[in-house]
């Protein structure tokens, strides 16, 4: 039967055709335009590629649509690299012809539609091929897309639903407008639209904001449900309803609202309304009955509504999932969860293409079935109890890894109530009081009071034993503080978790009860078997307030327990690391020169006593708490080497001696710098530890680590320092120079690559006794060998770029530097791994993905070291430079006249800020061309645009708090292949830059390039936001931050910068002050208006 198709060819005979622009005015339908329009180019494509376009053309001829769809984009590119001008402008002429036909498609025919659609793809796949061109010829595809006006091509993207490539259009013309576009209405409606698409809320809020417009009830209703007032937001829904009563999206809406809003009676009521008044609605309102039913626990309601038709969505079948397992109909609710998922599985293809956030919605539902199944399990096993409790945990692992948004915590929440225990028997050993606790706590943090309320309300009844915890804390956060309180101290037998609450609420207001009862309920937390380490820290920040205003004779003994409670806290995690790891040196480091500066007094003997016997504790800490607790903070430990106290140094050096022995090859990199610098007690010391270790450690790897470090750093020494007389030479060849060409003959170093991951550990966050925890997690990757070529950067101190190969076969590049204290940086650096610590923890910011863009800084000496390589960085003012050249613009000499006007003699503040205005007005911003040149492709053109845009933020933020100068346009850079902001040259901190000779007068630099990249909105948007937001997180972790900065002042104190250090701490805790006292958004307002006012600006940078 199938033989002779396997031996036999055919032939395709077409007809005759003959085709000739215009096609889309004569064509009858998509399927003919597109078609036509294929077998028209097929026939001017070259030898090379015919071949394929051919093979496919009976297909098309035929009428397969969807080939032709697919391969029309690649045939078009195709034509427009290798026909002629005047194919090309056929191709441009025809698209025009779409584009200009649908230029005022509101709800128009498909035919209309999907030819948008056609022209959207052919401009998107000539953009991903703009993106991905590298070396290549780009002319001819530049200037075809040119050639589209971007006003038509934006309206054809929103129409076509490829809102990221419509707004790109849009915000290109309105730049490149003379007219002010956004007070037409037109233009703002559509951009509106796109920002909600693009569920970019905050740049929606700051367009709706900025500019005095009417707002719609759609846009009201936008704006309070991004804020996340339900009730406000049911007010405009309502309003909806009552003007378009037969409207069904409206009616939709407003039940969507309800049901976000905890609104379930409501949605019956409204949803029997809407039916009686719209009979064919039933199938579309039988669903949200059906939904809010079983949240609200009445199955009879949803026995009812299960009787009639409903549309088939994945809300719809778990409510009937959730109906039949009650009734004991397992093989029933098996059937519904599997066609859920399975139209769910289909709808993913095409969305996770695009991203995951895209798809997060489709993900989050196929997760509910998961558990909706789970659930079902565990309750047919052979110990459901046993299951349950399981169970139980499993979820509230998953719980974490959710985002965290509350909308999808709470749904889950309510289907795993509803999923295991609602619909079960009634059972003695199980209840729901834990998950309705979970709802009252998610619900209270996001400020949804009433519902918490009501959560808390049903643990209680379903006898949760714990609820009067929850409860104090609602109660504390509407103000009732004294209600809270007494709640928990009048509890008959208060333990130690409810201590620990009692506690936190007295750190906040320590007027809630007398001092006595602070220290019992501070004692009597520690006592508990959970949270050991926060009870711990609590005790610690306590005692720390105790100290004030007392003797040196009792405060010595108070920092004694301290030392010793937050050695404890570290033994039990790392949740509040930085907070205990900070007062653990900074209250040693106050012992220490409280006994040096009473030594010769009546009490110096008592306490050199209380030292000796908190150095020993300590030392026998090393027993208790995981040394990788102290590899974190190992270059501040190794920093405080230098004090003149030897019992302390004794104990340092057990530390840091135990630190290296576990950790050899990652910790070797970090005492390097030490070896030969102008401090030769530091030398000293380290030159015993290394000493010591290398005698106790003979049959181990440590010994060759040492050796092998030690070699390694005098090449790379030899390399910074190495002077190329050529300076026009850019590269070396190692093997050419005598001195350094040894290294090259290794086949193997046991050194790690000194990159951020093998220098600092990982820490877990709750340490558990017997188990193991590896730092340094996954393979250890060893430098194998030197490659020979080394780069050399045109600056005066000639930095190299060298190139070492990891044993995982990997290139390594890293910047060798002389001639430059890279310790600040490796400082800085430091902060901002902390920071972005902070930033995971908190939900508001790991919802937003944000994050300071790291690198590893290794200083190897007191002026010269590594700093890890990152690829695709360009300078600020390398790239505006290079799009003013190529617009004509002399950016360059127009700084050069204005940096020489202005040094002229008696020239005033009014005369300076019009000089300025001229250079701003010859050098236009530009930086928004970047984006659009390095990222063509318009979802990537808009991702890049929002890293961009938060790691701008971020650092500004940052950078404004430590103090942060030198910010010019070389030393801010960017990625070309993702957009962040990166910053280097990270050494002067602490408001130095105002002590510069041009003193930076801004906070941050928010210049009118960096403003203009970030699109319509400017810095009101995103930018704003996430100001806002790491400013809180700042504040949240005050504590932390400047215990932190702390123990660096303590080393300026130990180099007689007592003063300077005093300064810093003051200046830095005035900023906190203000930004408390004046509130974040205040602030960062405050801020942002200093950043770019003109005349501070005028008396700065110039121009970019």
């Amino acid at each position: 039967f199938l033989t002779p198709l396997l031996r036999s060819s055919y032939v395709v005979v077409l007809p005759e055709y003959t085709f000739n622009y215009p096609i889309y005015t004569k064509a009858d339908s998509v399927s003919t335009w597109v078609v036509q329009w294929y077998c028209l180019l097929e026939k001017i494509t070259d030898d090379e590629a015919r071949p394929i376009f051919s093979a496919c053309l009976p297909v098309i001829y035929y009428g397969n649509l969807d080939v032709a769809l697919y391969l029309l984009p690649h045939l078009i590119l195709h034509v427009i690299l290798s026909a002629s001008a005047s194919d090309i402008q056929n191709i441009v002429n025809e698209i025009l012809l779409v584009l200009n036909t649908n230029s005022k498609l509101d709800k128009a025919d498909q035919k209309n539609r999907a030819s948008l659609q056609a022209v959207v793809a052919i401009t998107e796949h000539c953009r991903q091929w703009l993106y991905r061109a590298g070396s290549r010829d780009t002319t001819m595809v530049g200037r075809f897309l040119e050639a589209i006006p971007d006003k038509l091509m934006a309206k054809a993207s929103f129409y076509a639903k490829a809102y990221p490539q419509a707004l790109m259009h849009f915000e290109n013309y309105i730049k490149t407008s003379s007219s002010n576009l956004l007070e037409d209405e037109e233009t703002m409606r559509f951009l509106r639209h796109i920002y909600v698409k693009t569920e970019n809320m905050q740049d929606l809020q700051a367009l709706l904001s900025m500019y005095s417009i009417r707002f719609s009830n759609d846009e009201e209703i936008i704006r309070f449900e991004n804020m996340g007032k339900w009730k406000e937001a049911e007010i405009y829904h309502m309003d909806n309803v009552a003007k378009n009563p037969h409207d069904l999206s409206a009616c939709m809406s407003f039940l969507e609202c309800l049901k976000k809003s905890g609104s379930y009676a409501s949605i019956l009521y409204f949803s029997d309304k809407y039916v009686d008044a719209n009979p064919h609605w039933s199938t579309h309102m039988n669903a949200f009955k059906m939904d809010a039913a079983w949240r609200m626990g009445d199955w009879n309601a949803l026995d009812e509504a299960s009787k009639h038709q409903t549309i088939e969505t994945t809300e719809s079948f778990i409510a009937r999932a959730l109906g039949s397992m009650k009734k004991n109909r397992n093989l029933e609710a098996a059937s519904y969860i599997e066609h859920a998922r399975r139209d769910l599985i289909s709808s993913l293809g095409a969305k996770t293409i695009e991203s995951y956030q895209k798809s997060y919605q489709t993900i989050f539902k196929l997760q509910q079935l998961q558990e909706l199944e789970d659930a079902q399990k565990a309750w047919e096993s052979k110990d459901p109890i046993e299951k349950v409790s399981e169970l139980e945990n499993k979820w509230n692992r998953t719980l974490k890894l959710l985002m965290p948004q509350y909308q999808h915590i709470h749904d889950l929440l309510e289907l795993r109530r509803t999923a295991l225990y609602d619909i079960r028997p009634r059972q003695q050993s199980v209840s729901c009081g834990g998950i309705w606790l979970d709802i009252a706590k998610y619900s209270r943090k996001n400020g949804h009071l009433i519902v918490a309320l009501d959560a808390i309300v049903n643990a209680e009844r379903a006898g949760n034993e714990i609820t009067h915890r929850e409860k104090a804390k609602w109660l504390w956060q509407t103000g009732r503080r004294q209600d809270a309180v007494t709640m928990l101290t009048n509890l008959e037998d208060v333990t130690a978790n409810d201590a620990i609450i009692l506690n936190s609420f007295y750190l906040k207001d320590s007027s809630i009860y007398n001092g006595e009862k602070a220290r019992f309920y501070m004692t009597h937390a520690r006592k508990g078997p959970e949270k050991q380490e926060k009870a711990n820290v609590q005790y610690a920040m306590y005692l720390c307030k105790q100290c004030t205003g007392r003797p040196p004779s009792i405060c010595i003994r108070v920092y004694e327990i301290i030392i010793k409670t937050v050695l404890k806290a570290l033994s039990c995690g790392s949740k509040y690391y930085y907070t205990s790891m900070s007062k653990f040196i900074n209250y040693w480091v106050k012992m220490v020169s409280l006994a040096d500066e009473n030594r010769k007094s009546s009490e110096g003997q008592s306490f050199a006593e209380t030292l000796t016997r908190t150095n020993e504790l300590i030392r026998t800490a090393l027993t208790k708490v995981p040394i990788y607790q102290f590899g974190k903070f190992l270059t501040r430990l190794i920093s405080h080497l230098t004090v003149g106290n030897t019992d302390m140094a004794n104990t340092l050096s057990c530390i840091i001696e135990a630190v290296f022995s576990t950790y050899p090859r990652n910790t070797i990199w970090l005492l390097l710098n030490t070896l030969d610098g102008r401090t030769p007690l530091l030398t000293d010391r380290i030159n015993t530890i290394l000493g010591r270790v290398k005698a106790n450690k003979q049959n181990t790897v440590i010994p060759l680590v040492i050796e092998q470090a030690t070699y390694f750093r005098n090449f790379l020494h030899r390399v910074s320092k190495y002077t190329v007389g050529d300076r026009a030479q850019s590269t070396l060849n190692l093997k050419d120079i005598p001195k350094l060409k040894q290294v090259l003959n290794f086949d193997g170093f046991v050194l790690t690559v000194p990159r951020e991951s093998s220098l600092f550990p990982r820490l877990p966050e709750l340490i558990k006794k017997g188990e193991t925890f590896d730092p340094f997690p996954g393979e250890i990757v060893t430098i194998t060998k030197v490659m020979p070529e080394v780069d050399v950067m045109r600056s005066l101190q000639q930095p190299k770029r060298i190139t070492f190969v990891g044993s995982d076969g990997k290139n390594y590049k890293f910047l060798c530097k002389a001639n430059d204290d890279l310790r600040k940086d490796a400082r800085m650096m430091e902060f901002n791994y902390m920071i972005n610590s902070f930033l995971k923890k908190n939900p508001d910011s790991r919802d937003r993905n944000l994050y300071i863009r790291t690198y590893a800084v290794i200083p190897l000496g007191e002026e010269w070291g590594l700093i890890e390589w990152i690829d695709n960085l360009f300078p600020l003012k390398a790239i505006a430079t290079d799009i003013y050249n190529n617009l004509g613009i002399k950016a360059n000499q127009v700084q050069i006249e204005y940096r020489n006007k202005r040094q002229l003699p008696g020239l005033t503040d009014e005369e300076l800020l019009e000089l300025f205005k001229k250079v701003l007005a010859q050098s236009p911003p530009v930086l928004h061309k970047w984006f659009l040149k390095s990222f063509p492709e318009p979802n990537q053109w808009l991702a890049s645009r929002t890293r961009y845009v938060k790691t701008l933020a971020v650092m500004s933020i940052v950078g404004h708090m430590l103090g942060l100068g030198d910010r010019h346009a070389e030393n801010i850079l960017f990625d070309r292949t993702n957009g962040d902001t990166v910053h280097v040259d990270l050494n002067m901190l602490f408001d130095q830059g105002l002590r510069l000779n041009v003193p930076e007068v801004v906070p941050f630099r928010l210049t009118h390039n960096l403003v203009d990249a970030m699109g319509i909105v400017g810095y009101e948007g995103q930018f704003r936001k996430t100001c806002e937001i790491v400013l809180q997180i700042l504040l949240n972790n005050r504590q932390a931050l400047t215990g932190v900065f702390q123990t660096l002042f303590n080393e300026w104190s130990q180099s007689d910068a007592r003063d300077r250090a005093s300064r810093t701490m003051g200046v830095l805790k005035k900023k906190y002050a203000t930004a408390e006292e004046s509130g974040v958004e205040a602030e960062v307002d405050r801020l942002i208006k200093a950043a770019t006012d003109i005349g501070n600006l005028s008396k700065m940078f110039p121009g970019i």
